[in-house]
């Protein structure tokens, strides 16, 4: 079995060389390696010239991820399977061959997306009043769902081969029919969060989104590397996408949002008081507001963060 592979990537010239070092030592001949970069045109260059007998590299400036990967599966229209990595995936040894196995012993026409185990990523763990909470909305009760809030199941570190609602968007491989007729659209707003959520939940919706035990990776993201983009912080970004995550798919259950945000935002201020930095987080405080008062001003709010 062959795969197309897409890479997209943004001046990270050393997480790069680690990924394909991890990948080429995997793939054949006929799999291809199409390497989207952007940002420094002599850092292309250079990893162009290090890996072009190996990988296809194309360049686009100033692009981001969602036109790079469209650039790439425009170049790879006799796939059947194409692969997202991010850079900062690490496949690990055995990976794409267990995924293509998997793939092409699979008989099941249905399914949409297969989703390397990141087993370096925290894996979901069951509460002690999760039944509680799943059927009120507000957490899932089990790896790869997404509650009614928008709360989502980590599918990270997976023990067996599980069927989810969603995929990571920098570590799957997807049919390619459905990345040609679902073009994915990039993200205008400042409070951006959960992509993969966004593109993959309603495509779970009619196809069958997996991930696979034995197809383990890791996933090394420098964090501290990582430029600010966003008027709005971690916390706020994930409270925007809850928002508007139950507005778009459960419209019936705001509940289900506001008893997430409460319960999360009050744990969170009591864990910092009783801390021995005593530290009070004011967009706790500030998020607080927003929910008491009301959706109106949370509208408010979110248009003014796009």
């Amino acid at each position: 079995m062959d795969l197309g592979f897409i890479i997209p990537t943004k001046d990270r010239p050393n997480e790069l060389r680690r990924l394909l070092s991890s990948l080429l030592i995997q793939s054949n001949k006929k799999d291809r390696i199409i390497v989207v970069c952007s940002g420094n045109k002599s850092t292309f260059l250079t990893l162009q010239k290090l890996f072009h007998k190996k990988a296809t590299f194309l360049y686009q400036k100033n692009s981001g991820q969602v036109k790079q990967r469209k650039l790439g599966i425009q170049k790879l229209g006799r796939y059947k399977w194409i692969c997202f990595l991010d850079d900062d995936i690490v496949l690990q040894p055995e990976a794409v061959r267990h995924m293509k196995n998997y793939l092409s012993s699979s008989k099941n026409s249905k399914l949409g997306a297969v989703s390397f185990n990141l087993i370096n990523e925290k894996k979901h763990k069951k509460r002690l009043l999760s039944g509680l909470y799943n059927s009120l909305g507000i957490m899932p009760a089990n790896a790869g769902k997404i509650s009614s809030s928008g709360c989502i199941g980590s599918i990270a570190a997976v023990e067996k081969t599980i069927k989810t609602e969603w995929v990571v968007g920098g570590a799957t491989c997807w049919r390619s029919s459905i990345l040609k007729n679902n073009p994915n659209k990039a993200p205008v707003e400042s409070w951006a969060f959960a992509e993969d959520v966004n593109y993959s939940y309603p495509i779970g919706k009619m196809w069958d989104l997996m991930v696979l035990k034995k197809a383990k990776a890791l996933h090394l993201h420098p964090h501290s590397l990582r430029p600010n983009h966003w008027k709005s912080t971690a916390l706020e970004r994930q409270f925007f996408y809850g928002y508007v995550f139950n507005k778009k798919y459960f419209p019936k259950k705001p509940h289900a949002f506001y008893l997430h945000q409460i319960i999360v935002l009050v744990l969170s201020l009591c864990r910092n008081l009783v801390s021995p930095i005593k530290n009070i987080n004011t967009m706790q405080l500030k998020l607080l507001y927003y929910l008491l008062r009301g959706p109106a001003f949370i509208e408010t709010k979110l248009k003014k963060t796009i």
